[in-house]
């Protein structure tokens, strides 16, 4: 990859340009510009921009790096969206009564970073459809010499919230991740041989992802000395501490994920996959019933094929960025009362998908949600919801009807594009509370709609 200069922009906006206007219509393909995106900003130093006085992103150890602190605005029109759970590190408080965590250890010293600058968080912000702050990211070892890695959970005084795996020393027996940290990724798994244990954060909105043309595993971890021991194996599938890590053939086609997990990593139970052709990724799995403790599952059910039902669990509060996206076979799953948001391409290109009932309380649905869910025939935004973000619904052919709250201030960029199929929405403001609201482009097929004002439901 070329590097960028300031002229040319961030290394986030290069990955912009990468995704065009159609950023989640493959899993695997759009995970892979992803990853080669970050292996610029995150990868070596030559790839980060130099400023006016001629200071890098990169971090040396110990040195200090310029850059503020101001916040980017919210990821919606107007920036009213305040800095909260949706963050790195935001203070979002977990509903699920968990016990006050044990400190953390002394991080490591030594370690290299960069700086993800307010730039780079925009265009993340627009990509990723969540708010973003700059934060540093992991890149290297720097002069550390640890075998037991701790990451801090910030670095001059910004959290540090995206670790570069195959960047770390092949030495490396334990790692501890803080609970900032939301995209831990590789190009290629690492070669961690002696790695036998592995703390990984208590965040929701945590992605672990491992893509390489030349790799079929979707594991990070393939390669350490836990994975390769046949013994930490529970049938087909692999725990460590309290995370779902992968799955294999021998998996049950229903599964119930154990008692206690917390989080399940992306693609964990896909047991083969193919970059060159995404669509011969293969997943046997059919049913799946998560327990109450799990909170993170970013990117765990793409592209599993077979997979016709999920139970999730009753107080469950996010459905996670690509939660289920391209589960073809999944044709309606409930969502508990308990949830309020749901994350960028939660089920998109969920072809099969024909009912979907959204929970009152979801007061955020994410960048392209349930674009390509081509059966879906009707939906209802809860009251409550500000923004329909960008390519929301996009491509839902088989759309006829939508009921949108007078609480919608805006509706992003080709929300409603090619949704040839709908003739009516339900509107329950007025007809001038309609006009007040900030519409984006490629959104003809919801402004030739008939807008049925004052809507009370039936």
């Amino acid at each position: 990859m070329q590097g960028v200069s300031p002229k040319g922009g961030t290394p986030f906006s290069a990955l912009k340009n990468t995704f065009g206007r159609y950023p989640m219509k493959k899993l695997l393909t759009m995970l892979l510009c992803f990853v080669m995106a970050l292996s610029c900003v995150f990868g070596v130093a030559a790839c980060a921009p130099t400023d006016d006085m001629g200071n890098s992103g990169v971090v040396t150890p110990g040195g200090d790096q310029p850059g503020g602190t101001e916040q980017p605005g919210g990821d919606q029109p107007g920036g009213t969206e305040q800095p909260g759970g949706d963050q790195p590190g935001g203070d979002e408080q977990d509903p699920g009564g968990e016990e006050t965590p044990e400190p953390a250890p002394e991080p490591s010293e030594g370690l290299e970073f960069f700086l993800v600058t307010e730039d780079d968080a925009e265009s993340m912000k627009e990509i990723l459809g969540y708010y973003y702050t700059p934060c540093y990211g992991l890149i290297g070892m720097g002069t550390c010499t640890d075998t037991d890695i701790v990451i801090p959970a910030e670095y001059n005084g910004l959290p540090v919230c995206v670790v570069r795996l195959d960047a770390l020393s092949e030495s490396v027996t334990s790692l501890y991740f803080p609970d900032s940290v939301d995209l831990i990724f590789c190009e290629y798994a690492p070669n961690f041989r002696a790695l036998t244990d592995l703390h990984l954060p208590h965040n929701p909105d945590l992605m672990i992802i491992k893509l390489s043309p030349s790799e079929i595993t979707p594991s990070p971890f393939v390669n350490s000395a836990f994975y390769q021991d046949p013994d930490n194996w529970e049938d087909g599938a692999l725990y460590i501490n309290d995370w779902l890590l992968a799955t294999n053939e021998t998996l049950p086609t229903d599964y119930t994920v154990k008692a206690g997990t917390y989080g399940i990593a992306g693609m964990a139970f896909l047991d083969f996959y193919d970059l060159e052709n995404a669509y011969s990724s293969r997943s046997h799995v059919q049913r799946v019933v998560l327990p109450d403790s799990v909170k993170a599952f970013g990117g765990a059910f793409g592209a599993c094929f077979s997979l016709k039902e999920v139970v999730l669990p009753p107080s469950l509060t996010k459905i996670s960025g690509m939660a289920f996206e391209a589960c073809t076979a999944l044709e309606s799953i409930t969502l508990p009362d308990s949830v309020t948001s749901i994350g960028m391409a939660a089920f998109g290109e969920c072809a099969g998908l024909m009912q979907i009932d959204i929970p009152e309380g979801v007061t955020h649905i994410g960048a392209a949600a349930f674009a390509g869910c081509i059966k879906l025939t009707n939906i209802e935004i809860p009251q409550g919801v500000t923004y329909i973000a960008k390519q929301a619904f996009e491509n839902c052919y088989s759309l006829t009807s939508i009921v949108i709250p007078d609480s919608v201030t805006a509706i992003d960029d080709y929300a409603f594009m090619d949704c040839s199929s709908l003739t009516t929405v339900y509107y329950t403001g007025s007809e001038a509370e309609w006009e007040q609201i900030e519409i984006g482009s490629w959104n003809d097929e919801l402004l030739n709609a008939e807008i049925v004002f004052n809507y009370k439901g039936e």
